[in-house]
């Protein structure tokens, strides 16, 4: 203010002087927008590893003229907008007023409302600005908790699993005793339980139709209790076939309910069985026994239930309140069976007591001994499945979480920034406080009580802002409700954590001044 009056009084006309301000603040909004582009640049090497693989056309995305040019542009903008300020505060300068004052350190005290509006305003925002990415972030996150923890009715860990791609049987072209040999192996496992049982690191494995997680493929069937009236199609249990073979339960790690589960001699010349789900034995046979119980199938004969095992979450991220009927059918009993369908692809999953991957030489041998035409497809543990599925929510976690810490920083930034400058400007008045008495504290109480004022003001915005944008993320939510408690009493404690270190610097400076050194000063 002292300059510009004094640039006024030796002839500066208005119009130079705002153009000095706007070519400051312009310059450094570009040198801002360069530093924005340079970490983009840096940012973009790192989105491949964080964005989900179906985003669309990502490896098109990248920094080119239309990035710059808006870059540039919007440098300029905010430049003009943040030098406008000034200039606007310059035309109401008292230019008699300023050149008489003694010092511009001595005016206005402690009281950033009046003495720096539009700073104290600005850091405000930021305040509140971040707090509402802050609940963004912490709804995210939560939300990507609960769905990694969750219980799906499975152990992932230590399980590798690996598609097996058999050549089609029923193809013209294979001899018939080719044909006939090769579902006899599809349907079996000598070779494989010969290679593989040895290993001293394998604990369970077995073969499925499909793996939890996958694409659901799944046919259908309709069940009725055996010995009772034939209900209508309406009336029957729709069920999700799930065809295993000895050993997939067991490697998968399902939990057992009642009864037993599939074994090798539930072979092809054996009593048909099958393992219910809880959700399939409650929809048939209510709250009494599973175990024993036959049911029937309108395409085919009777099937005896010989075990219950625990909902298991198959398809998609949640186990939601209405879980799907399913039944676990030996994979030697169903081949040819109608209503089962027929798939060349079968996963093969190993449970082992270390590595998981150490078994995949072995699995491959395995795969091969069981059909010479056979190969080994995709390989992944279930817990790199697993984290494939949560991909999306993850990057939204991420990519919330980023934009809140940044804005967590400009608002540390602005706390730190506006109360270094007060304490610059105001050190003559310090310096008098402790010359009159005042103790360190009192000028540690006086800084602080600073930063609480901003934080507060920025903090009720924030929270209100928060209130009302969190439902935008609903949808993207599982297990956390927008509201949630725990997530608006946490954000404004980190807040609160980051201002105290912002402040803390400034108030230090505060306390050191040395009152003769700050009166000569002044």
């Amino acid at each position: 203010q002292r300059m510009l009056a004094l640039s006024a009084a030796l002839g500066a006309g208005r119009g130079r002087l705002v153009r000095q301000l706007l070519t400051e603040s312009v310059a450094l909004g570009l040198t801002g927008g360069v530093l924005g582009l340079a970490a983009a640049a840096v940012v973009l090497r790192a989105a491949p590893a964080l964005v989900p693989v179906d985003v669309a056309r990502l490896d098109e995305v990248g920094i080119d003229a239309v990035t710059v040019v808006f870059t540039v542009g919007l440098s300029v903008l905010v430049g003009l907008l943040s030098g406008a300020v000034p200039a606007l505060q310059w035309s109401r300068l008292d230019l008699v007023r300023t050149l008489n004052e003694g010092s511009a350190q001595s005016a206005g005290g402690f009281r950033l409302l009046r003495s720096n509006r539009s700073r104290t305003v600005l850091v405000m925002a930021q305040v509140a600005l971040a707090l509402v990415l802050l609940v963004g972030t912490g709804l995210l996150l939560r939300s990507f908790v609960e769905l990694v923890t969750f219980d799906r009715g499975y152990d992932p860990a230590n399980v590798v699993s690996a598609q097996a791609l058999f050549p089609f049987s029923g193809q013209p072209s294979m001899a018939p005793e080719a044909r006939a040999n090769s579902q006899d192996r599809y349907g079996g496992l000598h070779e494989m339980t010969a290679r593989l049982e040895p290993l001293p690191d394998v604990d369970a494995f077995g073969l499925s139709r499909n793996l939890p997680l996958d694409e659901d493929t799944t046919s259908q069937t309709l069940f009725y209790v055996a010995g009772t009236p034939r209900p209508s199609s309406n009336e029957m249990v729709r069920t999700k076939v799930r065809v295993v073979s000895p050993g997939y339960i067991e490697a998968m790690r399902f939990r057992l309910r009642d009864g037993r589960t599939i074994t090798r001699f539930d072979g092809s010349g054996s009593p048909r069985v099958l393992v219910a789900n809880e959700t399939l034995a409650r929809e048939l046979f209510g709250s009494g026994p599973a175990v024993g119980q036959r049911v029937v199938s309108p395409f085919g004969e009777p099937w005896e239930v010989v075990g219950v095992v625990g909902d298991v979450v198959h398809e998609g991220l949640e186990l939601t309140a209405e879980s799907q009927a399913e039944a676990f059918f030996p994979l030697a009993q169903v081949r040819g069976e109608r209503g089962f369908g027929f798939s060349t692809m079968i996963f093969v999953t190993v449970r082992t007591t270390g590595d998981s991957l150490a078994v995949v030489p072995f699995l491959r041998e395995a795969v091969a001994a069981t059909d010479p035409q056979a190969r080994l497809g995709t390989v992944l543990t279930m817990e790199a499945r697993l984290s494939n599925a949560v991909a999306e929510p993850r990057f939204y976690a991420v990519f919330v979480g980023s934009f809140a810490g940044l804005a967590l920083l400009l608002a540390a930034l602005g706390i730190f920034g506006l109360l270094s400058y007060t304490v610059a400007q105001r050190r003559g008045e310090i310096g008098i406080r402790m010359a009159l008495g005042a103790r360190r504290g009192d000028i540690l109480a006086l800084v602080a009580r600073q930063a609480g004022v901003l934080v507060a003001v920025g903090a009720a915005a924030g929270m209100a802002g928060a209130a009302a944008s969190s439902r935008v993320l609903e949808s993207l939510l599982y297990g956390v409700a927008t509201d949630d408690l725990l997530t608006f009493a946490a954000a404004p404690l980190v807040l609160v954590a980051v201002a105290l270190v912002a402040c803390w610097l400034p108030a230090r400076r505060a306390t050191r001044i040395n009152p003769i050194e700050a009166l000569r000063f002044e």
